[in-house]
């Protein structure tokens, strides 16, 4: 905003009418337009409002940018302000949610949950610049992810609330089925029970002697899905001593949310196989799905997999790719003699 004393123009209302008490406001509001203000007593006292709204791009990113978020899970929302600079901007933000969002750029959720649900939009203020509303955000907060990797299990957890004393019974893909905990005590007395073979699933408590039972819950399936396994791809496969090269680890879709491991082979004793060791910096993951080995001087052979969630599922592990160099082997080339026939293992 920009404020500016503007003097009574000749055709100002007569002395008479300026001893009137009395107030006037005229507001013309437009884009980069102005208003004007208008305040009389005995005096008459004009001020011009300049409004200028920048054009300056405003986007709302979701970080991590998945697919699909899950209640519980640590999201953060970003307010980015492209070719506005990054100093001195307020933020206001607009939700639908029942979530307050502050005036900074960006807040974190430690465990969403379904009250973050909603549209989410913002946009900044500078001294007197105002930019454009961002499009709207659309964040959707799942209760319970239901696909798991194969040879993994999951927690069920059934209740009745607000009494006590229930026992509680599993049943999968029949209700009429015998209850999966029937000889598992402590699962009948908490409730929850872990599964790791997909299906339909449905509970009921029961209490009493003789027993009554509640109605059945809402069914919940559980999918299971391949462990992925990456591809590495390393560029260039033949370079000079002490050059660089670039890894690549791809996983295929879903995409969004790994974590990247990157290992270098090193021979065991034998010379027959290989153990892995943990590239500098990739001991907890890199969040980018390249990584690049400077000043490799000898030849060498990689591999790679991803993870996530909490805890972390592993994909499979790449196979093993080698990056030649033109200087001396270190991942030797081992010759076994015999008398009908020689064999190389790398």
């Amino acid at each position: 905003w920009k404020i500016r004393p503007m003097r009574p123009q000749h055709n100002s209302p007569s002395s008479a009418k300026q001893r009137q008490k009395y107030r006037r406001i005229k507001m013309i509001i437009t884009r980069n337009s102005s208003i004007n203000l208008c305040f009389s007593s005995d005096f008459i006292l004009c001020f011009l409002i300049v409004f200028l709204s920048v054009s300056s791009r405003v986007t709302v990113t979701l970080q991590p940018n998945w697919s699909a978020i899950y209640r519980g899970e640590t999201i953060t929302v970003k307010c980015e302000i492209q070719g506005g600079g990054d100093t001195g901007w307020t933020y206001e933000w607009r939700t639908t949610s029942s979530n307050n969002p502050p005036s900074h750029s960006e807040y974190t959720i430690s465990r969403v949950t379904e009250s973050h649900r909603g549209d989410y939009w913002c946009r900044g203020r500078r001294d007197y610049y105002l930019t454009e509303w961002s499009r709207v955000m659309r964040l959707t907060v799942s209760s319970d992810s239901r696909v798991l990797p194969a040879g993994g299990s999951v927690t069920l957890t059934c209740s009745v609330n607000p009494s006590s004393g229930w026992k509680y019974y599993w049943h999968r893909e029949n209700k009429l089925s015998e209850p999966l905990n029937t000889h598992d005590a402590v699962s009948q007395t908490t409730g929850k029970t872990s599964v790791s073979q997909e299906g339909l699933y449905w509970c009921r408590g029961g209490r009493g002697d003789p027993v009554y039972y509640t109605q059945f819950s809402h069914s919940v399936r559980i999918d299971t899905i391949e462990k992925p396994r990456p591809v590495l791809t390393v560029s260039p496969s033949w370079l000079s001593p002490g050059a660089s090269v670039t890894l690549k680890c791809e996983v295929e879709l879903p995409s969004a949310g790994w974590r990247f491991y990157w290992y270098k082979a090193v021979p065991d004793g034998s010379q027959r196989s290989y153990r892995y060791e943990l590239l500098p910096g990739s001991s907890r993951g890199t969040e980018q799905d390249s990584y690049i080995v400077r000043g490799q001087t000898h030849t060498a052979g990689y591999v790679c997999k991803a993870g996530r969630g909490d805890p972390v599922i592993y994909t499979e592990t790449s196979e093993l790719k080698f990056v030649w160099s033109g200087g001396e082997f270190v991942v030797s080339l081992v010759f076994f003699l015999s008398r009908s026939k020689c064999s190389v293992i790398t």
